[in-house]
């Protein structure tokens, strides 16, 4: 088990990403780096930041962050601990959290919606939900 965000977690997130078939397919048409930002919340006290870059189908780069200053991205992903737990858990998807206004996405979200796959986000957090994890009590 590793603890949600660690630096352990997000190597088994890489890894998890660049052994699954299905995500390599749907995203073979995708390239991005991301940053995903865990804000503190009743469960979770300190922010959260992590650095996901993606290619082609593989994960390339995976990096926590002291600040968002540290590296640039093409997106900033960005959502209470909580809502990051339910999408975790299979309780949220990242469409409705996005829609719902529980994670808010900045940077160019047309690109991300033209070149992005829907399938490929899926696959994305089904990697995510198959890491072993221990989420801070």
């Amino acid at each position: 088990m590793a603890l949600f965000p660690s630096k352990q977690w997000l190597e088994l997130f890489k890894d998890e990403i660049n052994g699954s078939e299905a995500y390599r397919t749907a995203a073979r048409k995708w390239e991005g780096s991301f940053i995903f930002v865990i804000e503190a919340d009743n469960r979770f006290r300190n922010e959260g930041i992590v650095f996901v870059d993606l290619w082609h189908g593989t994960c390339r780069e995976v990096r926590v962050l002291s600040s968002l200053d540290e590296i640039r991205s093409d997106y900033v992903w960005r959502g209470r601990y909580s809502d990051w737990y339910r999408l975790l858990k299979g309780e949220l998807d990242a469409p409705q959290g996005v829609v719902s206004g529980k994670f808010q996405v900045s940077g160019s979200v047309m690109t991300l919606l033209s070149r992005g796959s829907p399938f490929a986000a899926n696959e994305l957090v089904v990697c995510a939900r198959k890491v072993p994890t221990e989420f801070p009590a």
